[in-house]
């Protein structure tokens, strides 16, 4: 009997994680510290004029600021202290996601203390029909914090159904501190 119990309460269990699981996309937690993300897709930065050496960005992984106690993050140092128009960011490829059953997009930022950050960043969601959601995210401090933005909010957007990326933009417009640096961690959409 008891084993009957314990073999049910792990069934229990495994249909809970399959519940969860497909109730919910891991886009990336960067604890490989390498490319692609979890569902496949390329990642990088880019910069609006590569040429401009007053503006850019930069990625790298870190196993010391994290947001959880082991694996690693992504590091973004952003530069739009420019002359110049200055834009520039990060982004992820989602390989024709479905997120129409979907609702939030997660995502944990964290601002680095010594470099500067700016505390919003604009967020853009591109779907398979060259269509592109905005949604400016503010509140980003120098702790951990989990932000949970409804898939409505992404202005601009009819259709969830085929995602093909993600994108973080710096930009010297919304930029409350022009050059600094930012840690993003476990980005998934439930």
């Amino acid at each position: 009997m008891v084993k009957k119990i314990g073999l049910i309460s792990v069934l229990s269990l495994a249909c809970v994680g399959l519940v969860f699981a497909a109730n919910s996309i891991l886009i990336d937690d960067f604890n490989t510290a390498e490319k692609p993300n979890r569902i496949g897709g390329d990642l990088g930065v880019w910069n609006k004029d590569p040429d401009d050496l007053t503006q850019g960005c930069s990625m790298t992984f870190d196993g010391a600021i994290r947001n959880r106690d082991s694996g690693y993050s992504l590091r973004l140092d952003y530069d739009v202290d420019s002359p110049n128009a200055a834009y520039c960011g990060f982004w992820t490829k989602l390989q024709k996601a479905d997120f129409s059953k979907l609702r939030n997009l997660v995502i944990n930022i964290k601002g680095d203390e010594r470099s500067g950050f700016t505390t919003q960043v604009k967020l853009e969601l591109k779907n398979s029909r060259n269509e592109t959601g905005a949604y400016l995210l503010s509140g980003i401090t120098r702790n951990w914090k989990e932000f949970v933005i409804p898939l409505s909010e992404f202005n601009g957007l009819t259709n969830l159904s085929s995602m093909e990326e993600l994108v973080i933009t710096f930009d010297d417009i919304n930029a409350t501190v022009k050059k600094g640096t930012l840690y993003i961690d476990d980005i998934s959409v439930n």
